[in-house]
């Protein structure tokens, strides 16, 4: 069970990652950024006990520098687990200086973390624990919102909705505002603006769009700890041509739950603040000491978690 690890170790590597990067921001110099957080994660793993495989290892769609799937991590004494790594969610974030970047790690127990391997894209429907066992990739996007809206006793206008940024939502943004949903765009970072769905009191009701791959696995920690629930299908250029045309209607296609991409209740993730975001602070410099802020998410046999550090 993951309760063995050390959750100052597990805190240790995505504070390092982010606080590696603090003089980068603005830089725009992407891989610059993506191989120093890189350098310090993989550093901050070697002492971690822990017998940890990559499965999830950020870069491979753009070609900058990454974790590799099979890769070793820790100092391979501990516990057996599977790894999903994001050391910047949010890598064009920091090259222009912007908010919301993070880092990010999550634990699950061997062989529970599906690989998306070459499939870079998935449609992605988020909510919380309110409605997380009624809503269905398989029905309209507009049915789900009116269960996401009846399960959190309000009307559809006064639903929150997050949405990544990008020419192919631009017809489902106006569609949803068109009939008084609220959009919040986000730029980058999806694992931020998923796992936010699902926190307590959150001001978001659902996150809709077509975002990583990858992503959407380490996301599935954070949701499947707090009770939410991720439904999810592997989209091709044309599906999402598809979607971008008509953006309300299914695709049949095979849909991923939660427990497709991590078949395990038993989960950790760690998000520490690179730049400013909903979730956590970002690296900040006090005195000449550097401050990170980092939220761990869990379920583990004593219950559930949610430790802010």
């Amino acid at each position: 069970m993951l309760d063995s690890l050390e959750l100052e170790e597990i805190r240790r590597v995505t504070s390092a990652a982010a606080e590696s990067v603090i003089d980068l921001h603005g830089s725009l110099n992407k891989n610059e950024i993506d191989l120093a957080a890189i350098t310090a994660m993989r550093k901050a793993l070697i002492d971690m006990h822990v017998h940890g495989t990559v499965i999830i290892g950020e870069g491979q769609k753009d070609s900058a520098p990454m974790f590799m799937h099979g890769e070793k991590v820790g100092n391979l004494k501990g516990l057996e687990v599977d790894i999903a790594v994001d050391p910047i969610d949010g890598t064009t974030l920091v090259a222009k200086g912007k908010p919301g970047a993070v880092s990010v790690i999550a634990f699950s127990p061997k062989n529970t973390m599906f690989n998306p391997e070459d499939n870079f894209y998935m449609l992605k429907l988020v909510t919380g624990y309110e409605a997380a066992d009624k809503i269905s990739l398989a029905r309209p996007l507009l049915e789900n919102l009116h269960v996401i809206a009846e399960a959190k006793s309000k009307k559809l206008q006064e639903l929150v909705v997050a949405i990544l940024r990008r020419p192919r939502h631009e017809k489902l943004a106006l569609e949803l505002q068109a009939l008084g949903i609220r959009v919040r765009f986000f730029d980058d970072g999806d694992v931020t603006a998923a796992i936010a769905t699902c926190l307590p009191d959150s001001h978001v009701d659902a996150m809709i769009g077509i975002g990583g791959s990858p992503e959407a696995v380490i996301s599935a920690a954070g949701i499947i700890a707090l009770g939410g629930s991720i439904h999810c299908q592997i989209f091709s250029k044309r599906d999402i041509e598809l979607f971008t045309i008509d953006p309300l209607q299914p695709l049949d296609r095979p849909i991923l739950t939660k427990y497709d991409l991590i078949h395990s209740n038993n989960v950790l993730i760690s998000i520490t603040g690179v730049s400013e975001n909903e979730l956590v602070k970002g690296v900040e410099v006090h005195d000449g000491r550097m401050v990170s802020d980092t939220l761990i998410i869990g379920r583990l046999a004593k219950g559930p978690l949610l430790l802010h550090i």
